[in-house]
């Protein structure tokens, strides 16, 4: 049985992080502030950054009141304003200096509680004694008092004019970065040190509810009250977010991290669709909802629908609908939307043979009459495009005319069109192109012109930018596209937003283009790249992600993200950012759960439903499987597993470029009645959605280990064999075939451990921290050398620990979580360290992540850290957030691939010797001539460079290459003698 669920909401008017929810969800609050003029304003958002989203009908007519010292207080008159960069209200009125602006509204019931908000904004120099307050009457139940220090700033926190203890404040600046989350003392103060604090504006949020406060509001009964503060300031002591510490300086303060947002997901996955934001929605049309190269009608999304996209409550909603296509472009001139061409099919089922039908539609939808208006089409089928508006034109480039059943001998485009909104008589207008074919490119308007970005040609991947002016009616070359990932020009989306151009492609990186158009440099980066995907403007400082395709093969997402770009410096800032999520799932599993993740699905198998660190019961053991989709933020239940376990490794194992294994193996578990480590080994098949046993199983029972896939092979490291057998030394070695599991005939591992982080770089697998022998904790770090078969040791870390997640992003390790012994006891490890291998030291990112628990596991996710756990006080909750730890980085540049050989990338003679590699019986990471055989072992005598009468990898391959260039030398030879003979018969006739 399959169970989808959808997500808690992440942003839920009202439904702040209260209960077990704390510090783990998004919502909206009042918040008071200045605008750039000194005028008071008021706004209903997540943080102080966000002033866009509207104010509801319950909070519109808050009163909002000056206070001054030894003065009434004054109700000041403000109008509601509604616009792109702005809902809320404003004063006319500015305010004087050193003054403060209070406010009080109830929002109504909300599940059972009664919702008060109250709201204050400092304006001026924050006072450095609380002897200032004592003229001021707050009139607010809920209140602050802010002092400034010599050190940073304390805030003193007043319920009913009494201290409030034990309170979670959280803090925040005026870009929407999170700082630490303090809980107020005895006296119900709360400090905040000077690097806790960013430049200009900051703001705090903190929450009391009573359960015993019960009454009637609007004749609606409510059995609790929840009241939340909010309140702004300038900081006393500006500072910018103070870098990580190096190794050498020990740790750094807790580490603050902006927020950013995932909005409702897509009806369902999609690439290759149109898009456009008018207003306060975002349109989505149509797009390819099948298998990546599955081609037919039936793989076509048929739907065209909007959101309120900045609305957390908001669903979608179903529009009157147009002829269905991929590849399709849709446009917006502010009043209406417009559909543009894009391929439809002819054939459906795939049964058919495809039959390709490139189009020459083009509509107007009116979204006040819900109704599709055709114009004039195209003047020839067009997909593969890219279209834009500009001084009240649509222009139209890119793509080809594919018909029938073949895509080899379709028609490209190598002209733009025009059609004139104003003069639609007119009809379309062909003008020249950039002078050579593309498709899959982007289009932008910006600074008057018209940018052509990248796509694919007939030979591969393009990087070019063609800038077209209408002015002049003259094409010119812009600054090629960055090529940080072998499919970089490719699918790529662009739009201009405040006053710049952005560009984004499968790397995930977003580019600004520089003032002088000549450059283009990172502005941030999204936390799902992908490509076909669609960039959009939400405001000047904003960016949707929508939609699209991992390059990771991931396949189609269904994510619509929010991006902070800009060019002010308060929005290029390299401090991490993150995102966070909740998901209820049907499950009893707490902890000891084996976790993997595949593209965007994470998979959950296992556990313990017991809190008690060694309850090992059978009842506590659980046989459950999940799959969470953190693309569309669901959870598909799984079949049970064959029997229930817990702390297995589970291991993704490609076989070809679309197929691939999810495998659980070992753990903990029962044989019979006896509890110990397993020797099994499982494997899931997707298609049939079956567990099956394995046809190998391991030699010996281990759990706590680690499993990798790579170059072709399962690698399981370290781990328990059993109290009686104790910690395994040996690696063992598995083709993931009908060949036997077995040990390498290498040396074992040189600190035996089991629970320890493990991680991948290029050809080594990096071991650190667990428990070793003695139950002490690991202090080494073992490195593993796949290649040759040798360990060595690098720097350890700053805190050792047992249960720790580590993962390699390029060249680094982050290391995060589990626990360490302080004081001769085990505490929750809750810094993050990253290990540099160009300098062979860990430095200390911070002491404590904000919303990330020391239980959660961290995994890879493309780059960015994603941490997952279940809620510490309810089953079935699992919590997630996903950090990017340098947003702002720099790429690294590769070279871009042909179109053809994109998928694999490896030589005949990488693959053939990986295939001839599978002979290594023995497991010694070598063949010898009983194990080439008679006919290959030949291969010895000239590549056995270092005169062992063995080849290892390194020396097959090199052989294999020379074989190669050697037949190919002789192919060449005979076909120029043939051509030598062909041209003297020519003469002698």
């Amino acid at each position: 049985m399959n169970i989808m669920i959808k997500p808690l909401q992440i942003i839920v008017v009202a439904a702040l992080a209260f209960g077990v929810l704390a510090n783990r969800s998004q919502a909206h609050f009042p918040w008071l502030a200045q605008t750039a003029e000194g005028q008071p304003c008021y706004f209903f958002g997540e943080d102080p950054s966000d002033r866009t989203y509207k104010l509801p009908d319950s909070v519109v007519n808050a009163t909002i009141q000056l206070l001054q010292a030894d003065g009434e207080p004054q109700t000041l008159n403000f109008e509601v304003v509604e616009n792109d960069d702005f809902m809320g209200k404003i004063s006319a009125e500015k305010l004087p200096p050193n003054a403060t602006l209070v406010s009080q509204v109830t929002f109504g019931i909300f599940r059972g509680s009664r919702l008060n908000y109250y709201t204050l904004h400092q304006s001026g120099a924050i006072p450095t004694s609380r002897d200032a307050y004592k003229t001021i009457d707050s009139t607010l139940k809920l209140s602050c008092q802010l002092v400034a220090t010599e050190t940073g700033l304390d805030v003193y926190l007043l319920w009913d004019g009494e201290p409030l203890v034990d309170a979670n404040v959280n803090l925040y600046s005026e870009v929407g970065n999170q700082g630490p989350t303090h809980k107020s003392d005895a006296g119900g103060k709360v400090s905040y040190a000077a690097q806790d604090l960013e430049k200009g504006l900051n703001g705090i949020m903190v929450g009391h509810t009573i359960a015993g406060e019960a009454g009637k509001l609007d004749d609606q009964a409510y059995e609790s009250a929840m009241h939340y503060l909010t309140a702004t300031f300038v900081a006393p002591t500006a500072s910018a977010s103070k870098p990580a510490s190096p190794a050498s300086e020990g740790p750094g303060p807790e580490h603050a991290t902006g927020l950013e947002r995932i909005h409702t997901p897509l009806p369902e996955s999609l690439t290759s669709f149109g898009a456009a934001v008018q207003g306060d929605y975002l349109y989505v049309f149509s797009g390819h909802s099948g298998d990546a190269h599955g081609f037919g009608a039936d793989l076509l999304a048929e739907g065209f629908h909007r959101i309120k996209f900045d609305d957390p409550t908001a669903q979608w909603e179903e529009l009157a609908q147009h002829d269905p296509a991929q590849s399709v472009a849709l446009v917006s001139d502010g009043q209406y939307l417009y559909r543009i061409a894009g391929l439809s099919f002819l054939n459906r089922g795939a049964d058919e043979e495809s039959n390709f039908n490139s189009t020459t539609h083009f509509a107007r939808y009116d979204a006040e009459l819900n109704t599709w208006t055709d114009l004039a089409p195209l003047p020839e089928p067009r997909s593969s495009l890219d279209a834009v508006v500009l001084n009240r034109s649509i222009y139209v480039a890119g793509g080809w005319n594919l018909q029938g059943a073949s895509s080899q001998d379709a028609p490209w485009h190598d002209t733009m069109l025009r059609f004139d909104l104003d003069y639609p008589a007119a009809g379309w207008h062909t003008l020249p192109g950039p002078g050579y074919q593309t498709r899959a490119i982007s289009l932008a308007a910006y600074d008057d012109k018209i940018f052509l970005l990248g796509g694919i040609q007939a030979t591969g991947m393009t990087r070019k930018v063609s800038v077209y002016d209408p002015a002049t009616a003259a094409w010119s070359a812009g600054p090629e596209l960055l090529s940080d990932s072998p499919m970089a020009g490719f699918a790529t989306s662009s739009f201009a937003a405040g006053k710049h151009l952005y560009y984004t492609g499968s790397s995930g990186i977003i580019y600004r283009l520089s003032d002088d158009h000549q450059e283009w440099h990172v502005a941030n980066r999204m936390f799902f790249p992908r490509m076909f995907l669609r960039l959009l403007p939400a405001t000047p400082n904003r960016l949707l992600a929508v939609g699209g395709t991992g390059a990771d093969g991931s396949g189609r997402m269904a994510v619509v993200e929010s991006v902070y770009v800009g060019s002010d410096d308060i929005y290029t800032s390299d401090v991490p950012k993150q995102t966070r999520w909740s998901i209820p799932f049907p499950g009893r599993a707490v902890q000891s759960q084996s976790l993997v993740l595949q593209g965007t699905k994470l998979y959950a198998l296992g556990g313990n439903a017991s809190r008690a660190p060694h309850d090992f019961s059978k009842e506590a053991l659980v046989d459950e499987a999940f799959a969470f989709d953190i693309g569309s933020q669901t959870v598909e239940q799984l079949p049970k597993l064959p029997q229930a376990l817990q702390a297995g490794t589970a291991i993704i194992q490609s076989q070809t470029s679309k197929h691939q294994r999810l495998l659980l193996v070992g753990g903990l578990g029962f044989v019979d009645d006896a509890f110990g480590s397993l020797s099994s080994v499982y494997e899931y098949a997707h298609e049939s959605k079956t567990w099956s046993t394995g046809v190998q199983q391991l030699p010996e029972p281990r759990a706590m280990l680690q499993g990798i896939a790579h170059e072709d092979a399962i690698w399981l490291v370290g781990g328990s064999q059993g109290r009686e057998r104790g910690l395994a030394h040996s690696i063992l070695h598995w083709w993931g075939d009908e060949s036997p599991i077995a040990p390498l005939k290498a040396p074992g591992i040189p600190t035996p451990r089991r629970s320890f982080g493990g991680a991948v770089i290029g050809n080594e697998f990096f071991a650190v921290g667990g428990i070793g022998e003695g139950n002490e904790l690991a202090q080494t770090v073992d490195v593993f050398s796949f290649t040759e078969r040798t360990w060595r040791q690098i720097t350890a870390p700053h805190t050792p620990r047992v249960f720790p997640s580590l993962v390699s992003t390029a060249d680094k390790l982050y290391l995060h979580g589990g626990f360490t012994k302080i004081n001769g006891h085990f505490a929750p490890a809750t810094s993050l360290e990253v290990y540099d291998v160009h300098t062979n030291a860990w430095t200390i990112v911070s002491e404590q992540l904000t919303g990330i628990s020391a239980n959660m596991t961290m995994l890879n996710y493309n780059g960015r850290l994603l941490f997952y756990g279940v809620d510490d006080q309810r089953a079935g909750l699992a919590h997630f957030v996903l950090l990017d730890p340098a947003p702002k980085q720099d790429p690294e540049l590769v070279v871009s691939t042909g179109f053809g050989n994109r998928a694999s990338g490896e030589s005949p003679a990488v693959r053939n010797s990986k295939l001839l590699m599978r002979r290594d019986s023995n497991k010694d990471g070598k063949l010898g001539r009983d194990e080439l055989g008679d006919r290959l072992s030949l291969l010895i005598e000239g590549a056995d460079t270092d005169k062992d009468s063995l080849l290892n990898m390194a020396e097959l391959q090199a052989a294999l290459e020379a074989q190669a260039a050697a037949t190919e030398a002789d192919n060449a030879a005979t076909s120029t003698s043939n051509g030598n003979k062909s041209s003297a018969g020519d003469s002698a006739n």
